[in-house]
């Protein structure tokens, strides 16, 4: 049954997508702050500013070069299933709008609070 290795690529590239829709709106994707965690205030407060504006340009890019993906193959249909090819690149719409829309909130709070301490167990000394 040849539709179930097509079937299979849809679903794969949809569940993948949610899964990144899930992690960002979360904020639970790896992020490692090591060397940012040893900046001076300001400077670590502009590599945050610049990390969630490429954050926002890199889903704007998503979304928009999605858009033109969905354009190219509405009308190719899949080889086995009776379903549009676009169906495939719907799901990056989605995702690059929730990854731009969660990093302008996260612009827009680091832009309003000071820096955040370090991330990691805190350690008590008595």
């Amino acid at each position: 049954m040849i539709w179930t290795d097509e079937l299979s690529r849809f679903l794969m590239v949809w569940l993948a997508v949610f899964g990144w829709v899930v992690a960002t709106r979360k904020r639970i994707h790896i992020r490692i702050r090591f060397f940012q965690d040893r900046l001076p205030k300001r400077a670590h407060k502009a590599t945050e500013i610049a990390i969630q504006a490429a954050m926002v340009s890199f889903g704007v890019l998503v979304t928009i070069y999605s858009v033109g993906l969905i354009g190219k193959n509405f009308d190719l249909e899949a080889t086995s299933l009776p379903l549009s090819m676009s169906w495939l690149y719907a799901p990056l719409v989605l995702g690059g709008a929730v990854t731009a829309l969660q990093g302008a909130i996260e612009l827009t709070e680091t832009l309003r609070r000071p820096r955040l301490p370090p991330a990691g167990p805190e350690v008590v000394v008595e």
